[in-house]
């Protein structure tokens, strides 16, 4: 009896062990099931953050411009930053392919890529923004080098609630050298490129008025019918001439007078200001700029008056690029 007891228990010393081994294993196949499940989602939230990024990349590039023309004109429908692109590096990688809508927007897919293989795709749509509003009340261009500017500077952005800078430079070394030029601490914001050169070129060609030399006096467009007046040959004005709309001059804009701009003043070849140069709505000047002690440059922000400004340009002004729709598609 004694023999056949410790069989028994025996017996079920084995069968406990095998139940326990049993479980052990359940456990640790779940625990493992359970870490890799978590793996590949993890993996697949990251892929999707590497998307994201090539979205956010090809954001940044998108500079103002009436159109997307620029970034249809891609080959391909690659970016300029190639693909793929490592974000910070392999395995996380991202590719971007670009093309346009029927609507004149871009659509952007972004394919992300991680570790454990693990992809993602998003797609977003980019549209340009409804209104032209240029980076600053007064924007200084990469290419300016202000000279004498110890006259009067009134500038102000009073209008948009603090949101737009009254000093804008395209360029960290155009700010640094209008300080400089100014000889006080005015705060001059960095914004990047206002898309305005670019639009230059399509105002020379739709120019409703183009006076050509020097203008005692003169009135040119009102509140009701903007134009776009475009100075040719010597911009110089020695009396008082009023424009409503866009005035764009060729030569350095030369102000002895009073020059009273309703819209958007722009002055690739520099301005010169020994008299009252006075905008009601937004500049953008680029060569020299030279406002001595005797002349007065003032510019307040005006929104009313740069939608004036927009419906002289017929649409060619630069608008910036925002974000007008955004999915997963997997």
């Amino acid at each position: 009896m004694r023999v056949r007891r410790n069989g028994i228990a025996l017996v079920s010393v084995l069968f406990m062990l095998v139940g326990l081994l049993a479980l052990t294993a359940t456990l640790f196949l779940s625990l493992f099931l359970d870490a890799q499940a978590a793996s590949n989602v993890s993996a697949g939230d990251d892929a999707l953050f590497v998307a994201e990024a090539g979205i956010q990349h090809l954001w940044s590039l998108l500079e103002p411009a009436s159109d997307f023309a620029r970034e249809l004109a891609w080959p391909a429908g690659a970016p300029p930053f190639g693909s793929p692109v490592g974000f910070p590096e392999s395995p996380r990688t991202y590719r971007v392919r670009v093309d346009g809508l029927a609507d004149g927007s871009l659509r952007a897919s972004s394919e992300g890529t991680s570790h454990r293989g693990a992809r993602r795709k998003i797609e977003a749509v980019f549209v340009r923004e409804p209104r032209f509003r240029p980076p600053a009340a007064l924007t200084i261009a990469a290419t300016t080098s202000p000279t004498d500017i110890s006259g009067a500077l009134d500038v102000s952005a009073d209008e948009t609630g603090g949101e737009l800078p009254a000093y804008g430079a395209e360029s960290r070394e155009a700010a640094a050298a209008f300080r400089r030029a100014r000889g006080d601490a005015t705060e001059v914001a960095i914004v990047g490129s206002s898309g305005l050169p670019d639009a230059i070129d399509h105002l020379r060609e739709i120019a409703d008025v183009a006076p050509d030399g020097p203008q005692e006096s003169g009135t040119f467009g009102s509140t009701g019918e903007p134009v776009v007046v475009r100075f040719t040959g010597q911009a110089e004005i020695s009396g008082t001439v009023v424009v409503s709309g866009i005035v764009l001059a060729d030569a350095p804009l030369r102000v002895r007078g009073r020059l009273e701009v309703d819209g958007l003043l722009l002055a690739p070849q520099g301005i010169d200001v020994e008299g009252e140069l006075v905008i009601g709505g937004a500049a953008w000047v680029a060569g020299e700029v030279r406002v001595p002690a005797a002349g007065r440059l003032a510019v307040r922000y005006a929104g009313a008056a740069l939608d004036r400004s927009a419906t002289a340009g017929r649409g060619v002004l630069p608008r910036a690029a925002i974000l007008g729709a955004w999915r997963e598609v997997w």
